[in-house]
């Protein structure tokens, strides 16, 4: 009787709905203050349509279920905050899950606050940017089979309709269905008498069958992708920890809660006691993964990225001051200058990375997607047309886990297409966007250009890049794209965007040369009325004679300046690293330092 009144108490304690909405609250609200953009960048890995043949292409596939339904959540993550809200419920319907399902196995066992752990791991794999939503889906699916499996009391019914479910996981959810498996062998193992309960090991080898089965008769080429974690995370990136954990969480907890039962405390402070045990369980998990998973680093360029195509420019301006440590931020702040009209005279005013400041490498240690896009953002705006259509291909509808790619890339396909004249290539993609909840407005709005010269001409947008087209469009950029940028900017002297990136590119590369026969053969001329600050800046390091000021109208400030910038580097005594440091002050936004001493502080 006293027994019993306990564990109604601890039951009430932790498991009442207040405890999940509370649970749900501060997730929600963590990740919408700290994660925020986080959403917004992950929405880009998938795409969910309206159309009944996508619809029925997902379920034929192994996992389609699971495939959907987190297609058609992800969908919704473009809406600010509503993406927190998603996870958050996840989340929470994973942890209460749990606990529905060890409370089927050991009524007995307090064990409502280590529930918790699967929540925390599945909070690191969804900050994770390679994670897909597909595994949380599948997951929740997995432990909702289990507690429905749990809660039928004769063993051989148990075990033929665990045998029915693993196989239906596999074509629902996919590969979770063996962690479904091996959490069912482990309960029971643990719960009942080997001698009698060793026929569940039949489901270890339907697993193994099923495993086969699929490997040689189906798309999958690896084991991992069959039966492991890897299944739910963007190909051909690295593996994700937690997801291992998570699985792994799921019979342990069924060990602890077998355990418990030899314990179930009868009295308040042995409760109480093992409460205070999980809350510090879970606590030094939190204080293990989060700065180990929240992927910090990557916070800039997913804000950067949201910037980008919500055309934010200013608010990238604002957040690139002082020394910005990444060449892929100094990529997004060199497009924002370029569609400012302000590359060539306030480069070097910030920190400027050499070269791949202005085109991240290939090779970056982000997926490639992004990568990517950012190229075909960049020649967009550089009115490399051609160039920027076919980084779009190749980050979304190239990329094996899109299934026609996703919002942004088809928008930007739409965009060159109208641009060069294709018209029915553009019509192609905008009927595909305007059967998606997000992007459909936007795509319907590009009908009016539709076999409409005069429209795409007039648009303020489309109209000056397509003037800008040259007479042979070219893919290649076997030249470095110099002479593509040169065409583009001959086309359309009004676009000053192709030229200024020209010239920083000369600049960064430090090819005074070649930045004074690009002025030699465009000052006085409607490209270049007027010499940018950057490449009167770096005419001076080539001749500083008045006769050479006059020639090519450096204003009296610059060339004063420049004087005063050679007398402090003459009267330096120390090191050039230190002299950096010490003329960084006054002269720290001029060409003339980033040329004498950026290599130097990089080395």
């Amino acid at each position: 009787m006293v027994k019993n009144k306990i564990r109604n108490n601890t039951v009430s304690l932790f498991e009442r709905p207040v405890f999940w909405v509370a649970l749900f609250v501060a997730i929600a609200a963590g990740m919408q203050l700290f994660c925020r953009y986080h959403f917004f960048y992950v929405e880009q890995n998938r795409l969910f349509f309206y159309i009944w043949q996508y619809v029925r292409e997902e379920l034929l596939q192994a996992g389609g279920v699971a495939w959907l339904l987190s297609d058609f959540l992800l969908q919704f993550f473009i809406v600010p905050c509503v993406g927190a809200a998603i996870t958050a419920a996840l989340l929470t319907l994973a942890g209460w899950l749990t606990c529905r399902m060890l409370r089927e196995v050991a009524p007995g066992c307090n064990l409502a606050v280590l529930c918790l752990v699967p929540v925390c791991l599945l909070l690191f794999l969804h900050l994770a940017t390679n994670y897909l939503l597909t595994g949380t889906v599948a997951f929740l699916m997995a432990v909702a089979a289990l507690r429905a499996t749990f809660r039928i009391r004769e063993f051989r019914i148990r075990l033929a309709v665990a045998a029915g479910i693993t196989v239906a996981l596999y074509c629902m959810a996919g590969a979770v269905f063996a962690l479904y498996a091996s959490a069912v062998i482990v309960r029971e193992l643990l719960f009942g008498r080997l001698i009698q309960r060793w026929p569940v090991l039949l489901l270890a080898v339907e697993v193994a069958l099923t495993a086969l089965t699929v490997k040689y008769t189906a798309i999958p080429d690896e084991y991992r992708l069959i039966v492991l974690p890897d299944a739910y995370r963007i190909p051909r990136s690295r593996s994700l920890p937690p997801g291992w954990l998570l699985w792994l969480s799921v019979p342990l907890l069924l060990a602890v809660a077998r355990l418990s039962l030899f314990n179930a405390g009868v009295s308040k402070r042995k409760v109480m006691s093992s409460y205070g045990l999980q809350l510090v369980i879970v606590g030094a998990l939190c204080v293990w993964g989060l700065p180990r998973y929240s992927e910090e680093d990557l916070y800039p360029q997913k804000m950067f990225d949201y910037c980008c195509r919500t055309r934010q420019w200013d608010r990238i301006k604002a957040a690139c001051h002082g020394t910005l440590g990444s060449s892929l931020k100094t990529c997004y702040l060199n497009l924002a200058l370029a569609e400012k009209g302000e590359l060539a005279d306030s480069a070097f005013v910030f920190d400027q990375t050499p070269v791949n400041g202005l085109l991240p490498t290939k090779n970056m240690a982000i997926t490639s997607y992004y990568i990517a896009m950012l190229y075909s953002d960049i020649f967009f705006t550089a009115n490399h047309i051609a160039l920027s259509q076919r980084n779009a291909f190749e980050a979304g509808v190239g990329n094996s886990m899109l299934v026609a790619g996703n919002g942004r890339t088809l928008t930007r396909l739409i965009q060159t297409n109208l641009i060069l004249g294709a018209y029915p290539v553009a019509e192609k993609y905008i009927r595909l966007l305007e059967h998606t909840f997000g992007y459909r407005t936007r795509a319907a709005a590009h009908r009016r250009f539709l076999y409409n010269d005069a429209a795409v001409e007039a648009d303020p947008l489309l109209g000056p890049k397509r003037r800008a087209l040259p007479k042979n469009s070219s893919l290649s950029v076997a030249d470095g794209v110099n002479s593509g940028l040169l065409h583009a900017a001959e086309s359309n002297p009004s676009q000053k965007a192709p030229l200024h990136y020209l010239a920083v590119f000369m600049l960064c590369n430090k090819n005074l040369n070649a930045i004074k026969s690009l002025t030699d053969s465009y000052y006085g001329t409607p490209l270049m009325p007027q010499i940018p600050r950057s490449i009167s800046e770096a005419l001076l390091l080539i001749d500083s004679s008045p006769e050479f000021q006059q020639k090519y109208g450096i204003s009296k400030h610059i060339a004063d300046r420049y004087i005063r910038f050679r007398t402090a580097v003459a009267q330096s005594r120390t090191s050039p690293s230190k002299a950096a440091k010490n003329i960084a002050a006054s002269f720290g936004d001029t060409y003339w330092y980033y040329h004498t001493f950026k290599e130097a502080q990089r080395k």
